[in-house]
């Protein structure tokens, strides 16, 4: 028996990547068009290749759904921490992350409306987002920049206001990132900031959007 060369090898690795990667777009594509509810069949059909050939990447349709929005999660995460990057106040920077989210829709939005759509199938990605906002917020309330009280119920209403604006977003064509901005001003007091503090955070000026995702 001859055995594979570790050259043949690497090629049939990065052949198989190649495939996953452009498997995953397809799956994307559809989920924007459909939402994740899309049969595999659907999926394959979008992607034109054999049922097998997905179950043969991802496994189950489950399973590739989740590896599409974990993949536009993934890259329009890294694209949104080099935006906030340049701010060096956290609590500005936390604000401004949750502006960007709110601005997917023009600034990314492929993405956005991936997420859109796994936000309304309450699919499970979408807390990633939601531990990474819990995370900096304990942060802040070490650095005495929030109040400790009761902060992660506050915190969870906080965003369960942005997903709801954030879907709003994606799905009306009329609404505005002002709109979004005082959506999110009226919002922040709940994480003890006072009113005037969260109107100035609100409206403050964001960093250039045009960065590319990596």
């Amino acid at each position: 028996m001859t055995e594979l060369s570790p050259v043949n090898d690497g090629r049939k690795a990065k052949a198989m990547a190649r495939n996953r990667a452009r498997h995953v777009r397809s799956a994307q594509e559809l989920i924007i068009l459909v939402g994740p509810q899309a049969t595999i069949d659907e999926f394959a059909e979008h992607a034109e290749v054999a049922v097998a050939t997905l179950y043969k990447h991802f496994g189950s349709k489950e399973g590739m759904v989740l590896a599409a929005v974990e993949d536009a999660l993934q890259r329009w995460e890294q694209w949104m921490m080099q935006v906030v990057a340049p701010i060096s106040d956290p609590l500005e920077q936390l604000v401004a992350s949750l502006r960007v989210i709110l601005r997917t829709r023009d600034t990314r939005p492929m993405e956005g409306a991936i997420m859109a759509r796994a936000g309304q199938a309450n699919m499970a990605p979408l807390d990633h987002l939601g531990a990474g906002f819990q995370q900096a917020v304990a942060l802040l309330v070490q650095q005495g920049l929030l109040p400790a009280d009761h902060i992660e119920a506050r915190a969870r209403a906080l965003l369960a206001v942005v997903a709801d604006e954030g879907i709003r977003q994606m799905s009306t064509p009329t609404a505005t990132p002002e709109e979004a901005d005082t959506v999110l001003e009226w919002a922040l007091p709940m994480l003890g900031i006072s009113p005037a503090k969260a109107k100035r955070l609100a409206h403050a000026p964001l960093p250039p959007l045009e960065i590319p995702a990596g």
